[in-house]
């Protein structure tokens, strides 16, 4: 009997030696039968218990442009939270956001509607947002942050094709926007606000990656009818030895029922003559919202078609009578 004992003790000896040794076994993905899935594993962070939110989890992503304020983000994230306190870290994030405005709510944590997130130390696996919150039953939250960041510069612009000799014309309008958030705005939904509150959604724009710009019509072209005029300033302060020749500028006058339809946001305007196969710029001048509504007078270039001499007849002081 002692020898039948002996005999297995030395038959398992091999198997507790692996078990005891200082270096662990590796793990083996591979399927144990030839259908079988293999398995999926991945380091896991420093300080595990850590959540990290990112880019991944997003659920939807609106972006609010404005004339008057830096731009407002809505980032709408699915947590998957564990019973007790969770730690959640943003990742993700613009690297121009601006503190102050940050903060989070879900419709499933009431209580955690205004809560504000604390910044921590930047380094490769720590993201500079993160929150604490409490949960009774663990399980997926959808959680909306919002906060504004600065680095997305945009500008409305616009385009005026004439045909010389024409009362009509069409009236275009651009909208153009550099991202330099630091994040990528792939995918995101868009609306713009103007100096008079109004909104325009620019919709959802499927490539926005940091350092790009982004430029696209907006709406339909709007038919307008200009009033061409010809238009010479010469200067009336003092004598001249002679004729003076006086250069002559074309305009294209807007009336203020027109007026009030057009513009959005403050930006170039560029005069195109259209001559059908080929079109030619005439001019360059500027939009702003103080001229909505009133008589509008747009700059279209020189003419050369007229000469403008200004003659002088007489000319005294008004102390000599």
């Amino acid at each position: 009997m002692l020898r039948r004992v002996l005999v297995t003790l030395l038959l398992m000896s091999p198997t507790l030696v692996w078990a005891q040794s200082d270096s662990a076994r590796p793990a083996n993905p591979t399927p144990a039968t030839p259908n079988a899935a293999a398995i999926e594993s991945e380091p896991l962070l420093a300080g595990s218990e850590r959540l990290v939110s990112d880019a991944q989890d997003r659920l939807s992503l609106a972006v609010e442009l404005s004339t008057q304020a830096p731009a407002h983000f809505t980032d709408q994230r699915q947590l998957a939270l564990l019973s007790g306190r969770n730690t959640i870290a943003f990742a993700d994030l613009p690297a121009t956001l601006l503190a102050p405005s940050l903060y989070w709510h879900s419709a499933t944590l009431p209580e955690l509607r205004a809560l504000s997130t604390e910044p921590t130390r930047r380094d490769d696996q720590a993201p500079v947002w993160q929150a604490s919150v409490f949960v009774e039953a663990g399980g997926n939250r959808s959680a909306r942050l919002h906060y504004q960041a600065e680095g997305l510069d945009w500008q409305s612009s616009y385009q005026l094709r004439w045909t010389q000799g024409s009362n009509e014309g069409q009236w275009r309008e651009a909208i153009a926007i550099r991202n330099q958030t630091g994040i990528d705005l792939s995918g995101a939904q868009f609306t713009a606000v103007n100096d008079f509150g109004q909104r325009r959604a620019l919709g959802r724009i499927p490539s926005l990656p940091s350092g790009m710009r982004w430029r696209a019509l907006v709406g339909e072209p709007q038919s307008l009818t200009l009033t061409p005029m010809l238009v010479a300033k010469a200067p009336a302060s003092g004598p001249q030895p002679g004729a003076q020749q006086a250069p002559v500028e074309r305009r294209l006058a807007v009336d203020s029922g027109q007026s009030a339809a057009i513009g959005f946001a403050a930006g170039p305007v560029s005069v195109i003559h259209d001559q059908g196969d080929r079109t030619t710029p005439l001019a360059q001048t500027h939009w702003k919202p103080s001229q909505r509504g009133s008589a509008l007078e747009i700059a279209a270039g020189m003419s050369t078609a007229v000469g403008v001499e200004r003659l002088q007849v007489d000319y005294r002081h008004q102390a000599d009578g």
